[in-house]
């Protein structure tokens, strides 16, 4: 059974240990946003469970990074945070979530590849850019997509609705 988890919230500096607080005050804009890309949390019972980053793509929104402590993996909270995701996405009106992950140079894809073919990405095509460079000689980037159908944020459109009225 998937955990009860009330939504995903903006990270903050107090989110942050200690060691890490002044290099993220160093590189933030805004409380959670690092160099372009904002930072989310997941928080069950006021404990940290998850977090992601994504960046506004225009017409996506791009899943830059996620990640679920090991000893949580397994219990559905990472596919309600890429839900979550995906929500805020259609939300916004946009048409799609993007992704990446990697394929060492023996050409094997990392473990994440068929969890994201699970919930619904299916491959664009692969590339070599900076990030893969990083990794080693001859590992690719495999990007990813999913597309959305716009279904309006009903909570949202009751704000705007009263706010009218």
């Amino acid at each position: 059974m998937a955990p009860m988890m009330k939504k995903i919230l903006p990270a903050t500096k107090r989110a942050v240990p200690r060691p890490f607080r002044l290099e993220l005050e160093a590189v933030c804009k805004e409380p959670n946003i690092v160099s372009g890309e904002e930072v989310l949390v997941a928080e069950i019972d006021a404990r940290i469970v998850g977090c992601v980053t994504i960046r506004d793509r225009g017409v996506e929104l791009e899943l830059v990074n996620i990640d679920v402590p090991l000893e949580l993996q397994g219990r559905g909270i990472g596919t309600l945070i890429v839900r979550s995701v995906e929500e805020r996405a259609r939300s916004e009106g946009k048409r799609g979530v993007t992704l990446g992950t990697s394929r060492n140079a023996e050409g094997v894809a990392w473990k994440s590849l068929s969890w994201w073919q699970h919930q619904g990405y299916r491959i664009t095509h692969e590339e070599e850019n900076s990030w893969t460079r990083s990794i080693g000689p001859g590992a690719r980037e495999i990007r990813m997509r999913k597309d959305l159908e716009y279904k309006p944020n009903m909570e949202n459109e009751a704000n705007v609705q009263s706010a009218e009225s």
